[in-house]
């Protein structure tokens, strides 16, 4: 197989220490692109859709893995082929629910990994509605030039799956490798940085105020100068945030104005 017919890899898992491990398998596999690596649900579901992955190789320790979340949203939309690693037999009956190839017991030999890559080479060469599907794709991704944005997110939350719209947050907030989603009264947590969340957002929509926080401008109800070119934002909410003065000129480009 070419470079240029390489299948395309999204390599997910719960702990984003296990990437690298995942990315040393496929050294001798040049008929593999590792298209991205993830460590959060809603990445993957973002990956797969931006970059027609053909191929998930899933890192799971956890029953309540968002790697299983992403492959429920994805089944709807014809999901990529799935390899599953982990210590714990327990998850296989729900592995195979999708479109699972393998399901590989750590710690497993090379040859055996080989064996499962070899395996969704000959199920893609096979599959006749491949390559339709792909030039489909293709077709659809030169008409829709505008990049797409996330819809909602998927909060875990006591062993739920919680579905959020990214239309119903009033702002997000960062508290270190995670982020705070505030709608309304509602507040929840998500395992996800701000600038990776930033960047699945639509910016004419949501806008970084703040290092720490990002608002819905359709939320936003007035602002008021403040100290050292700071404004104060007041959200419909009710809820006072900061627009600091090295993100002012954010604003000011998107209303084209000078604030």
């Amino acid at each position: 197989m070419s470079q240029r017919e390489a299948i395309r890899v999204l390599l997910f898992a719960d702990q984003a220490l296990s990437l690298p491990s995942l990315r040393e398998s496929f050294k001798a596999h040049s008929e593999m692109k590792i298209m991205g690596e993830c460590a959060s649900g809603i990445e993957a579901v973002h990956a797969v859709r931006q970059q027609a992955i053909e191929l998930m190789i899933l890192d799971i320790e956890s029953a309540d893995s968002q790697g299983f979340a992403a492959l429920e949203i994805l089944s709807a939309e014809g999901s990529p082929y799935a390899i599953f690693v982990t210590h714990n037999e327990g998850f296989a009956a729900r592995a195979f629910e999708f479109n699972t190839v393998d399901y590989l017991l750590k710690p497993f030999a090379p040859e055996r990994f080989d064996k499962a890559l070899l395996r969704v080479r000959k199920q893609l060469l096979d599959d006749s509605s491949h390559c339709l599907r792909q030039q489909l794709l293709g077709i659809l991704q030169t008409l829709n030039g505008k990049p797409e944005y996330a819809e909602r997110f998927l909060i875990k939350n006591n062993g739920h799956i919680l579905f959020v719209k990214t239309a119903e947050l009033d702002w997000i907030e960062a508290e270190g490798n995670y982020v705070r989603l505030h709608c309304g009264k509602q507040a929840h947590l998500l395992r996800d940085t701000i600038s990776a969340l930033e960047a699945q957002l639509d910016p004419k929509k949501f806008l970084r105020v703040h290092r720490s926080t990002i608002v819905n401008l359709d939320r936003v109800k007035e602002m008021h100068s403040w100290f050292h070119g700071d404004y104060r934002i007041i959200m419909q909410c009710g809820a006072e945030l900061m627009l600091s003065r090295r993100y002012r000129d954010r604003l000011s480009g998107l209303f084209g104005r000078e604030l």
